[in-house]
């Protein structure tokens, strides 16, 4: 007599649209904001929730550019930059979680 195989079933959760969220929080504070600048500022508020939760299980060298990642992120979401100096912007952020996450592999 065989056992039949066990699968492990996970109850899913509904999750939350942030990316409206996050629009709609641009709209408050710039209600006439053009469409490419909503969506480069949408993008910047998922860096910044990307880096804080990161920020979780750094490591200590990480740490720091990880908190500056998300603290860029959070004035430059709601700054009234040009779209092109947003897309600049939402780069080097990218680029600061990536060298973060770099050192984490280093140091591990």
């Amino acid at each position: 007599m065989t056992a039949a195989a066990r699968t492990n079933v996970v109850p899913l959760r509904a999750v939350p649209d942030m990316d409206a969220a996050y629009r709609a929080a641009v709209s408050i504070h710039y209600p006439n904001c053009d469409p490419l600048s909503m969506a480069t500022r949408v993008e910047i508020m998922g860096l910044r929730d990307r880096a804080s939760a990161a920020l979780r299980r750094a490591n200590p060298e990480a740490q720091f550019i990880l908190a500056e990642a998300a603290r860029i992120a959070t004035l430059a979401s709601l700054s009234s930059a040009d779209p092109q100096s947003l897309a600049f912007t939402r780069v080097a952020i990218e680029s600061l979680i990536f060298s973060a996450d770099m050192m984490r592999r280093a140091y591990a």
